[in-house]
């Protein structure tokens, strides 16, 4: 152990018998005995895993979604603004890009509005051949938000977000080879 001091001929004997009793205070804290008996109240365990829920993450970033038409609706100039890293001359710069939200409701011709929620690019089906909700005027759309995301904080449209996911399968036809 290397120990440096100033001045070691001014001080006296006192101030090394103090400068003793300050490095036993201190040297007690570095020993073994004192370390195992400190981490002897605690209990050790392992680092659980990161589980991805993919459930989960539909159902926030479908909420996310339906909180934004509720800001168009507010704003119709609303722009979402997200933040991505590019590399700018050798180096990683943050950048604030603009996404155009386009709006999930429609006018019928009769004045009243149809409201669907869109997976991608796609709307979804709430029933078979329904994938829109009839809204009778443009002020009841925010009711009917609320009502989605309270759907979808429940998991009532679980299984049409999962469908919406998955890709298509392909029939494929096995032949044996003879």
């Amino acid at each position: 152990m290397v120990v440096c001091r100033s001045k070691v001929d001014d001080v006296s004997a006192d101030d090394g018998a103090q400068y003793r009793a300050a490095l036993g205070e201190w040297s007690q804290f570095n020993t073994k005995s004192a370390k195992m008996g400190a981490l002897r109240s605690l209990t050790f365990t392992t680092i659980p895993k990161i589980v991805a829920n993919p459930t989960l993450d539909r159902r926030t970033n479908m909420i996310a979604r339906l909180e934004e038409q509720k800001l168009l609706l507010n704003d119709p100039n609303y722009i979402r603004t997200t933040r991505t890293w590019v590399k700018m001359n050798g180096k990683l710069t943050p950048i604030d890009r603009q996404h155009r939200v386009l709006p999930w409701w429609r006018v019928n011709p009769d004045g009243s509005y149809v409201f669907f929620v869109r997976l991608g690019s796609k709307p979804i089906e709430f029933e078979k051949g329904k994938n829109a909700i009839a809204v009778p005027s443009l002020d009841k759309i925010p009711l009917v938000i609320d009502i989605l995301m309270t759907a979808v904080r429940n998991g009532e449209l679980d299984d049409q977000l999962a469908q919406a996911k998955k890709p298509p399968t392909a029939a494929r036809s096995t032949q044996a080879g003879g």
